[in-house]
């Protein structure tokens, strides 16, 4: 009995996922292959360009859709040529494969070099730093142009909660997912992430607090910016930075790698005229003259 009810039950569970399966839409055909919806949303989590990641599905799915379309008709007019013993190709594969071969030794060469003991002197460099600075809690609408953001701001003048407000109007995917939230923000990094104005009307607001005027920027849209809490600099545990302390730590370590080469290796420059050159690595070319 044991044996026949776990039979229906695997039975069920094989039908219930080709249902599924057989439900995926189809949203093109190229001669004999499809293209399903899934594909496509699976196109959109997985893009390489976060500016589609984050923009929603139905406003880049035509986009997406054609691009896989253009992809399959060129496969498709491609497999009327053999190419595999092909000059142009063959060479073309060996550049890529040195370039590929290249580029994965120069990262295990790094990785070597990115120790926890390295990465904890850079993190205690950060946290001495990071002594005595303050955040500041951010939030932010952003409309396509300037009548749109006095439309917001009379809403927001009229006593709306910012939150609701951004939620409603902003055209920034992830803060309008947060009600306009950005988070908290380091007071010295804001100018650089936001921008200069942006920072500069943070620092004329009070805490809880959203700007009078909207702030252009470059691309023709406007930011009405809310300045939150404040508080001192709150330094992250070491594990949870350390991704980024690789990430900063690497150039370092590439140019570390790069200077040993040098001095181990037979190695002679010379100028345009064939007299004797100065060899300068990474970390030499940007220090002063």
């Amino acid at each position: 009995m044991k044996t026949i009810l776990k039979s229906i039950i695997l039975t069920a569970i094989i039908f219930a996922a080709a249902s599924a399966e057989s439900k995926d839409v189809v949203v093109a055909r190229v001669k004999n292959k499809t293209v399903t919806l899934s594909a496509i949303k699976n196109l959109h989590e997985k893009n390489q360009m976060e500016q589609i990641r984050k923009a929603p599905f139905d406003a880049v799915f035509r986009p997406l859709r054609d691009q896989k379309v253009l992809e399959l008709l060129l496969e498709e007019a491609k497999s009327t040529v053999d190419l595999s013993a092909d000059e142009e190709v063959l060479k073309l594969m060996e550049e890529a494969r040195r370039a590929i071969e290249l580029q994965l030794f120069l990262k295990r060469a790094i990785e070597k070099r990115i120790t926890d003991a390295k990465l904890r002197g850079l993190y205690t460099e950060l946290t001495q730093k990071m002594k005595n600075q303050k955040e500041l809690e951010v939030s932010v609408i952003v409309v396509s142009n300037g009548s749109q953001a006095e439309k917001v701001l009379k809403e927001l003048n009229a006593g709306k909660d910012f939150g609701s407000v951004a939620a409603e109007y902003s055209l920034e995917p992830e803060a309008k997912k947060n009600k306009g939230n950005v988070g908290y923000l380091l007071e010295a990094a804001i100018g650089s992430a936001l921008g200069e104005d942006v920072l500069s009307a943070l620092k004329t607001l009070k805490d809880n607090v959203h700007s009078k005027k909207s702030i252009a920027m470059k691309d023709g849209k406007h930011l009405i910016v809310r300045r939150g809490n404040s508080r001192a600099a709150v330094i992250p545990p070491f594990d949870q930075l350390k991704p980024q302390l690789k990430n900063l730590y690497a150039q370092k370590a590439l140019m570390e790698y790069v200077d040993e080469l040098s001095k181990q290796i037979d190695l002679k420059v010379y100028t345009m005229t064939g007299g004797d050159d100065v060899f300068k690595s990474l970390s030499s070319a940007n220090q002063p003259a």
